[in-house]
């Protein structure tokens, strides 16, 4: 059996520790040739798993959940698995993040610091470059190491034509909160980097799907950012997520040029009654409208540009989104045609009230064209003393009271509206729910 010895300390702060192997019981007094013999028959005995007989797609698939320095450890399993690791689906999504393809190096003022190792990453993009896919950038401090990563993909990709035009999907989001002292501050990109990015997008000229989040970006850059895109990309482009792509309020004119959108995405401060009419002229199917903790000056449009632009697209489904610590309220697009009104935030209201049973009552009444109506129970306050509206009939009103005084009568009474049996979710069901707002009518999934 092995035991540990575990030596104290030495000059340099390391603590050293040994192993030895001991004789068993029965082992004690034979030879040392006869431990080895019983060693190989051991082994020769043994039964091996089956794991390099995997098919490649079993492999690709496992390959693809693996991060690069567990790819390439993984490649020194076996044989079969060393060729898994140039398979071409495993390098199709590419993420990159600070500590990646970089080397230490000694800086002075900040000590040890990962750099951007120029010769692995020209050797990296020239040989895998073509075979991915999907290229994402998740939020980075270390900003010098992007934008070396940017202009080393512009300088492969310009040396050797075509490296990047099998990308079809580039998801960037930019870093824009720095805490510091407990003190939370918020910085947009721009400069160099920016510059750098915007002949990345050039060089992408079969994406279809483009998201941008947090830029954060002044209105003298933020406007020209898409101009390339719209050159390259212009029938190609399917999806494009602009989330706070401009600090201050500023209207995206770029959206509208692509002949081929499909789905887009983007915050209040970005979205105009010019571009407006260019997406009621388009074959724009789903328009969400995202807010999150950064977004600051986002407006409501006029229902005369919302009206005119549902009649020449009357295919336009309008979402309305929160997402992340959003605490603000929701900005409403009056005459939209709103199809989803979805809070993805922990601190999520509704219109400065908590949501109660007349609210739940009330909204299932006025909502001629309500299918599905998702509700948490425990979420509900029981309001039997509603406000009467000067609009309501004394009956109406009477109504509203009595739907309100416990959950069984609620559930009855929206029953009756819908035409189906309608129950509130429970925490669990609640939990379990998956909304699909590309689907007609949303449904558990």
């Amino acid at each position: 059996m092995p035991i540990v010895l575990r030596i104290a300390d030495d000059d340099n702060g390391e603590r050293r520790e040994f192993k030895m192997q001991l004789w068993e019981e029965h082992e004690m007094g034979k030879p040392v040739k006869a431990r080895r013999k019983k060693k190989e028959e051991d082994e020769a005995n043994k039964v091996y798993s089956h794991w390099n007989l995997l098919p490649d797609l079993l492999l690709e698939k496992v390959f693809q959940y693996l991060s690069l320095s567990q790819r390439y450890i993984a490649s020194m399993v076996c044989r079969r698995w060393y060729e898994a690791f140039s398979f071409p689906r495993v390098w199709y999504t590419f993420v990159l993040h600070d500590e990646l393809l970089t080397k230490r190096k000694f800086n002075i003022c900040s000590g040890w610091q990962k750099l951007l190792d120029h010769i692995r990453t020209s050797h990296f993009v020239g040989l895998k470059g073509k075979n991915i896919r999907t290229l994402i950038f998740p939020p980075m401090n270390n900003l010098f190491n992007l934008y070396e990563f940017l202009n080393i993909t512009h300088y492969i990709n310009h040396r050797n034509p075509g490296t990047l035009d099998n990308v079809h999907t580039l998801r960037f989001t930019f870093a824009c909160q720095v805490v510091e002292r407990r003190e939370e501050h918020v910085f947009g990109t721009g400069g160099q980097i920016l510059a750098m990015f915007k002949k990345v997008l050039g060089d992408l000229i079969n994406l279809r799907t483009l998201e941008l989040r947090d830029l954060l970006l002044d209105g003298c850059e933020g406007l020209p950012l898409l101009d390339e895109v719209c050159i390259v990309c212009c029938e190609t482009l399917r999806c494009l997520v602009l989330v706070n792509l401009t600090r201050q309020a500023h209207t995206l004119l770029h959206p509208g040029a692509f002949v081929n959108l499909q789905t887009l995405v983007i915050s209040p401060q970005n979205i105009g009654e010019d571009l407006l009419e260019l997406i009621g002229t388009s074959q724009v199917r789903n328009l969400y409208i995202v807010q999150n903790k950064y977004t600051e000056h986002g407006k409501s449009l006029s229902y005369k540009a919302w009206k005119k632009c549902r009649m020449n697209n009357n295919r336009l489904r309008v979402h309305l989104c929160t997402e992340g610590n959003f605490k603000k309220e929701i900005i409403w697009q009056e005459r939209a045609p709103v199809k989803s009104i979805v809070y993805d935030s922990p601190y999520a209201r509704v219109v400065r009230e908590k949501i109660s049973t007349s609210t739940v009552l009330l909204l299932a009444f006025t909502a001629k064209n309500l299918h599905y109506f998702y509700v948490r129970r425990n979420a509900v306050i029981l309001k039997a003393d509603w406000p009467k509206n000067p609009e309501w009939s004394l009956e109406f009103y009477t109504w509203l009271c009595k739907g309100s005084r416990s959950y069984d009568i609620l559930e009855e009474e929206v029953s009756q509206i819908l035409g189906y049996k309608w129950q509130m979710l429970t925490d669990k069901q609640f939990k379990m729910l998956k909304l699909d707002l590309n689907k007609t009518h949303f449904m558990f999934t």
